[in-house]
Formats: C-alpha cells, sequence, structure tokens
C-alpha cells in the first residue's frame, strides 16, 4: 500500500473512499482506515473531517494539510495538523475531550513578505505539540421571551389587495 501511496496516491484514494466501507471494520482496522486516509489525503493535498454520530455521542476525526497561501506580496505557510475529539451531548450541556495532533509532533508556521524593498520572514514553531489534550464544555442559555411556536403554523397566504382600491 505504501507503493501506492507514493506513486498514485488517487488510486488508493479511490480504493479507500469508494471501495471500503469504514462502519464494517474493526477497531483496530478502523484506527488503521483513518490513518492511511489521511496519509493519502495529506499526498493529494486535501484535509479530512469525518464525523461520527451515535444517539448523544459524537466522535471527529480532523486532519488539515500543510498549505501555502499566498495573499498580495505575502505568503503564509502551516503544517500538518490532526485532532481527534469524543463528545457527549446532554440537552443544554455538551461534554467533550480530545487529541491535538496524536501523529505528529512539531508545528511550524512561517509568513514571508516577498516586497522588494523591505522583504522579511518570521516563523514561528511549537516544538512538542504532540498529543496535547483539550477538554471542552458548553452550555446553551435561554434568554428572553418563551414564544408559543408549538401551536402556530406558518400562515404563507396574500390576502391584501394593495393600496389601489378599484370601484
Amino acid at each position: 500500500m505504501e507503493e501506492l501511496l507514493l506513486k498514485n496516491p488517487d488510486s488508493l484514494a479511490f480504493i479507500l473512499e469508494e471501495k471500503i466501507n469504514p462502519n464494517s471494520l474493526s477497531g483496530e482496522d478502523s484506527m488503521n482506515y483513518i490513518w492511511w486516509l489521511a496519509k493519502t489525503h495529506e499526498r493529494q493535498n486535501r484535509s479530512l473531517i469525518k464525523m461520527f454520530m451515535y444517539k448523544k455521542f459524537m466522535a471527529q476525526f480532523q486532519a488539515n494539510n500543510a498549505y501555502n497561501n499566498l495573499w498580495g506580496e505575502t505568503l503564509y505557510g502551516g503544517e500538518n495538523t490532526q485532532q481527534i475529539t469524543i463528545m457527549y451531548n446532554q440537552g443544554k450541556f455538551v461534554v467533550g475531550a480530545g487529541i491535538i495532533s496524536p501523529f505528529s509532533g512539531n508545528y511550524k508556521r512561517r509568513t514571508e513578505n516577498m516586497n522588494t524593498y523591505s522583504p522579511y520572514e518570521s516563523y514561528g514553531y511549537i516544538n512538542n505539540l504532540s498529543r496535547m489534550v483539550m477538554i471542552n464544555f458548553s452550555c446553551h442559555f435561554d434568554f428572553g421571551r418563551k414564544a408559543k411556536t408549538e401551536n402556530k403554523r406558518m400562515n404563507n397566504t396574500d390576502s391584501d389587495t394593495g393600496i389601489i382600491q378599484v370601484n
């Protein structure tokens, strides 16, 4: 599979996306599937976001590729990032945990201005980003009056004749 990844990532992406059903895979095979799919999208310069939901649980895997964006005379560059998140929804509350960059250790960001008269380069580094744990909690607060919308129906009729009256 590595040879196919290096020589023809489009064919490997087709096999992974169209021929394999990830829901039929076991736990370890499912993680290997996600890893190979992320590597394939990396070779194709694509990003990947997969979300799985079951009742009140949600799992998300996100992989973004390195990028180079040119805006005017400034080139912005970033690094490969991954994120795995698991959340639980209970009415107005959501609790979750996740891991940032489980497969890579460093993050580098570059900014380069290519102006003829005042060029510059700047770099930002995080040298030990590997397996950074995150915890999230969110709560939805309702403010204001509650309209009795459950008994209302949309009234989509035009009964107004307008401002001109004909006798």
